[in-house]
């Protein structure tokens, strides 16, 4: 049998939407004007094509293959995908377009998946997950350095609260207030306080709860122009549940500039690991506005 001759893709017509057919017994050749390119115009009963070919221009060059479609291998919805060997082409479930629409929506699941899960590379083909942790735990690479776990904060700080704002109050006024609870006998509390103003009665650290002075801050503001600098460690102090130490460094700046360094014991009416209140407090602004901020960290013991 003679090869046909054929011109682009774009010529070639199939009406019953199957495959592309060339068999010399029901084709009919129309010219099209070129030297070596004619047409191939398609019967409708032609069936479809069951083995890999090629088709050739008039000069015997090829021109493309052909590959014949496995009948009856495919469903609505599926992608086609050649069959082992190349031999034919088949539909596909697993890149089926339902699939790929799931996975750009987000829709991979791994095996025992579960919200809040984090998802990493078990390997260079596969994926896994991490469950998520428990509240305020960190992501960490685990001791074998192949995979990640939650843990607790290793520096062993947790922020408890803080604030900073302005107070003009002429009388004594807790300025900002945090919830303390969950203490244990050996945790820590550290306190950090920036503030400033005009002439302002000596802040304080200040259990609102038993109306306890806890400890003074390092001096009284006299002048807009000054701010206070302090840190502060509170622990209890191991001879009473409600007896507590403080222990901090304080400095000003300004025109009465220097640095304090103190210790002061108190004695609370609610014990130390139940829960209280600490407080930010002035002893009243008698001009100007008292500036503060503040920030109150937690500090795990053994």
């Amino acid at each position: 049998m003679s090869r046909p001759t054929i011109v682009s893709t774009a010529q070639l017509t199939d009406t019953t939407q199957k495959a592309l057919v060339v068999g010399a017994a029901v084709d009919t050749s129309t010219g099209t004007g070129g030297a070596n390119l004619g047409s191939v115009t398609l019967n409708a009963a032609v069936a479809p094509v069951t083995t890999a070919g090629t088709l050739y221009n008039t000069a015997g060059v090829p021109i493309f293959g052909v590959v014949p479609l496995v009948q009856g291998s495919g469903t609505s919805g599926q992608i086609p995908k050649f069959t082992t060997g190349a031999s034919g082409i088949v539909g596909d479930s697993v890149y089926s377009e339902a699939n790929l629409t799931t996975i750009k929506g987000g829709g991979i699941v791994i095996a025992s998946q579960a919200a809040g899960d984090v998802i990493y590379a078990t390997s260079a083909t596969q994926l896994g997950r991490v469950a998520i942790g428990t509240a305020l735990q960190f992501l960490r690479v685990n001791a074998a350095a192949n995979g990640y776990e939650f843990v607790a904060n290793e520096l062993g700080l947790t922020h408890l609260g803080g604030g900073s704002g302005t107070n003009s109050s002429g009388s004594a006024t807790n300025v900002s207030t945090v919830a303390i609870s969950n203490l244990t006998a050996l945790d820590q509390l550290l306190v950090l306080v920036r503030d400033g103003g005009g002439s302002v009665g000596r802040p304080s650290l200040y259990n609102s709860t038993d109306s306890v002075t806890i400890q003074l801050l390092g001096y009284s503001i006299d002048i807009s122009s000054e701010q206070t600098y302090n840190a502060f460690f509170l622990s209890k102090d191991q001879s009473s549940t409600t007896s507590v130490m403080s222990i901090g460094i304080g400095g000003l700046t300004g025109a009465g500039g220097g640095s304090a360094v103190s210790m002061t014991p108190c004695g609370f009416a609610t014990a130390w690991t139940a829960p209280w209140t600490l407080a930010l407090r002035h002893g009243g602004v008698s001009s100007g506005m008292y500036r503060y901020n503040w920030t109150v960290l937690k500090v795990a013991g053994q």
